[in-house]
């Protein structure tokens, strides 16, 4: 017999052996946000985890779930660039592909002129209707009631989030990536939120994968107050954690075998960080840094409780 049709005649024991040899593990990844900093936490995570457990490929993922900062991240991985290259990226901004674009800070602080513009723009017609709406009620109107309308002119974001887009935009479409959530060969979601409903819209799912992943980042990505809502398709998006942290039960409906999760955002420990008890003396952002992360990491605890009861086996 030759070692040809021995190959392709294994004995009945190397048959009965392939056949009880188990499956790879479907592995899902959910990424919360945090922002910059956020994103640096979150690449030192992946990178710790990828080196210190053997044969794991988290570019080879079944699912990967992100949100806002997180959804860079995951994009990324999606797309193949591993954690080493993404800190190269994101945090030393520097890269041995020359094709790469490279993270700059101040991507993040460019003035959004053109919802600034617009928003000034409106002051003098929200004044003349608020004095109008007062004197011809004869001053009996109430002022404040009469000049609510004001609130109009508020912009709804600082800062442009056309920077992000554009390096994300530039990042994904190098020669083996792709910006179209369809051209992928693993599942991305990047959760973003309906501004007019409320509900969280699954970016990468069918009726919702036209998007560019770009596009969909930046969206998922709008902090208020921070970034305008993007608008898409006539709709407005903005931060995918208003409803949820992580969003892992988006991974876990995938029917993946194990989930990793990462969320940078919990309390900080004054014993490490300030003299004990005297976080307060870090000031108001402080403060209410520290209650944003404490509800935050509060609901993941909660979510994280469903989903032992729900997904047993994961």
């Amino acid at each position: 017999m030759t070692s040809k049709s021995r190959q392709q005649n294994p004995s009945p024991a190397a048959a009965a052996r392939r056949r009880a040899a188990p499956a790879s593990p479907r592995i899902g990844l959910a990424l919360a946000g945090g922002g910059p900093l956020g994103a640096v936490y979150q690449i030192g995570a992946l990178a710790a985890i990828d080196e210190a457990i053997d044969g794991l490929d988290l570019n080879d993922a079944a699912v990967y779930v992100g949100i806002s900062a997180g959804g860079i991240i995951a994009a990324g991985l999606a797309n193949g660039i591993t954690p080493l290259q993404m800190c190269r990226l994101f945090v030393e901004s520097d890269s041995t592909d020359s094709s790469d674009a490279l993270f700059k800070p101040e991507m993040l602080l460019r003035p959004a002129w053109s919802e600034l513009g617009k928003r000034a723009a409106s002051v003098p017609r929200l004044l003349a209707s608020s004095i109008a709406h007062y004197v011809t009620r004869g001053g009996k109107a109430n002022l404040a009631s009469s000049f609510e309308r004001m609130k109009e002119a508020l912009p709804t974001g600082v800062f442009s989030g056309s920077g992000l887009e554009e390096f994300l935009k530039q990042t994904l479409s190098v020669a083996g990536r792709s910006n179209d959530f369809r051209g992928l060969e693993r599942r991305l979601i990047l959760v973003a939120t309906d501004l007019d409903s409320g509900q969280s819209v699954k970016f990468g799912e069918p009726g919702f994968d036209h998007v560019p992943i770009s596009v969909a980042a930046q969206a998922s990505a709008a902090v208020p107050g921070l970034f305008p809502p993007v608008e898409i398709d006539g709709r407005y998006f903005v931060d995918g954690a208003l409803r949820k942290t992580l969003h892992a039960s988006i991974a876990l409906e995938k029917d993946v075998d194990v989930l990793i999760c990462v969320n940078p955002i919990v309390p900080y420990n004054a014993k490490i960080m300030y003299a004990p008890g005297k976080l307060a003396q870090g000031g108001l952002l402080t403060v209410l840094s520290q209650t944003l992360r404490a509800i935050i990491h509060s609901r993941v605890e909660i979510g994280m409780a469903s989903y032992a009861v729900n997904y047993p086996d994961v």
